[in-house]
């Protein structure tokens, strides 16, 4: 992808997160200088991790969109994360104004990557590569195992990596 296009599409991401700080009723940072980080709960299971990360996430003030599928039932506590539903409105634009997303599943690590958004995976992922500061290659952040301190130091790395424009900037482009 040129870099021409590259911008342009991150021009597109820049609008979809003022859009989405009009959908949402939670006070999310979406202008910050933390990525927007998305958490794609396809399972019960799933949210578990979620909110066992939870705290972190918020000591870290990382602004945080929960997509929670039709099936799974939400957990008390909470209240205070924007949360959006499969079949909601804004569900697409939503999941594209994210910088980085955890995708727990191929579908969910297929959709991060046509829009754009770095997924958090695990490293078991096909598409995947993890990103390597060194040689300034890979298009995600992976993590060995399914375990809320792994996955939670991913996105602590991607915190740190989205700081640098041009290495965010490399990430996004080697969507593979």
């Amino acid at each position: 992808m040129s870099v021409k296009r590259l911008d342009a599409k991150l021009d597109q991401k820049k609008i979809a997160k003022q859009h989405t700080a009009t959908y949402t009723t939670a006070p999310v940072p979406f202008l910050s200088d933390l990525p927007l980080t998305g958490f794609r709960a396809e399972t019960e299971s799933d949210l578990g991790f979620f909110v066992a990360m939870y705290e972190g996430m918020t000591a870290m003030k990382v602004p945080v969109i929960l997509f929670v599928h039709s099936g799974v039932k939400m957990q008390p506590g909470l209240e205070l994360v924007t949360t959006v539903r499969e079949g909601d409105a804004h569900y697409d634009e939503m999941w594209r104004a994210c910088d980085m997303a955890f995708c727990l599943s191929e579908e969910a690590v297929d959709n991060a990557l046509d829009a754009m958004v770095v997924p958090l995976a695990p490293k078991k992922m096909p598409r995947l590569q993890n990103y390597d500061p060194n040689r300034e290659k890979g298009n995600a952040f992976t993590f060995e195992k399914m375990n809320p301190w792994l996955m939670f130091a991913a996105m602590v790395r991607a915190c740190e990596t989205y700081r640098f424009p041009f290495d965010w900037k490399c990430i996004v482009r080697s969507r593979n």
